[in-house]
């Protein structure tokens, strides 16, 4: 079976990009479109009731997620949102105010951003489908791409990690303690980091960066693909949450909900050393690493050796399935 990318890949080989067409298909977040004196970014995601929404989802929740993911990848490339639109398969058995729920959701996440939902299309399916649709704007001079990465660089993480990751392992136990409330958001109503996407763009101190929803592992590959580098992450300054450390007390498993599960709506960015204080100053992040020449991901282990860090993350198609 082809994986999710070669997939993509195949695709996009059938693809002729028009002018005007600054970031084609398949390349980055987002594509990107010229238009007056700026740029458009548009992105879409598919989501399955099976594949990306927990039994224990409400309406509400479904209908934050949505919205949230397609937000999360105009935050990877700084644009500030305008516009969501959003396609339906339903059930003919679902609840009306289940699909309230989802509509309110949908709505409070688009303006909690200061974008709107505008429409969308709806029919009937057998399994509960949404596909959203965003669509932002940039400044020429505040898009950033995964390419732009250089020896010497700072690789960058903002919040914590494997939080999504460990709250799903919570929902599969049903074990839901006092480690719960602290991870549970992280699955349920998750926060796409737009505003730092923006500020992180408009600093002029990001080389390059990308949303790193489908795994920490996946998304460094994409950067050092597309800059034509190699990335090293330092495993012991990935940032957890104490809470998730509880819930994977086995370094193993600890570390491929770490590396490769995804889920978490946080940036992955590049930044030159001597702008660090400037960065540090507009969001909440962590220097988990560094970009040197070569090609590829290392991953150096607590214990100081280096290994070859595989580009596993979630895939619909094979990889890593969410948990």
């Amino acid at each position: 079976m082809m994986s999710e990318r070669d997939i993509i890949r195949r695709i996009c080989s059938n693809l002729q990009m028009g002018d005007g067409v600054i970031v084609g298909a398949g390349l980055d977040d987002c594509a990107v479109i010229e238009y007056g004196d700026g740029y458009l970014t548009l992105t879409t995601d598919m989501l399955h009731r099976k594949t990306d929404f927990p039994g224990i989802m409400t309406g509400f929740e479904i209908g934050w997620s949505v919205v949230a993911s397609s937000l999360s990848d105009l935050a990877g490339m700084g644009s500030v949102p305008v516009a969501v639109v959003v396609s339906a398969g339903i059930p003919p058995e679902t609840d009306v105010h289940f699909i309230d729920g989802i509509a309110q959701g949908m709505n409070e996440c688009a303006r909690e951003f200061s974008a709107s939902v505008v429409g969308g299309d709806v029919d009937r399916h057998d399994e509960l489908t949404l596909v959203g649709c965003a669509l932002g704007r940039n400044d020429r001079d505040k898009l950033v791409t995964r390419a732009g990465a250089s020896p010497g660089d700072l690789l960058c993480v903002t919040g914590h990690l494997g939080t999504a990751a460990a709250a799903m392992s919570v929902v599969q136990t049903g074990n839901m303690d006092e480690n719960w409330s602290a991870v549970k958001d992280a699955l349920l109503r998750p926060v796409p980091r737009v505003r730092e996407g923006i500020a992180l763009a408009g600093s002029g101190a990001v080389t390059s960066m990308t949303d790193i929803s489908d795994g920490l592992a996946a998304s460094a590959h994409d950067i050092a693909a597309a800059s034509d580098v190699r990335i090293i992450i330092r495993e012991g300054d990935i940032p957890l949450l104490k809470q998730v450390l509880e819930l994977a007390p086995d370094s193993e498993r600890r570390r491929m909900i770490v590396l490769h599960y995804g889920g978490d709506f946080e940036l992955l960015f590049t930044t030159k050393p001597d702008m660090m204080g400037e960065v540090r100053s507009m969001v909440n992040m962590t220097v988990i690493g560094k970009v040197v020449t070569g090609s590829g991901v290392l991953l150096e282990t607590a214990q100081g050796k280096e290994e070859t860090l595989p580009r596993k993350g979630y895939s619909h198609f094979g990889d890593v399935g969410f948990m």
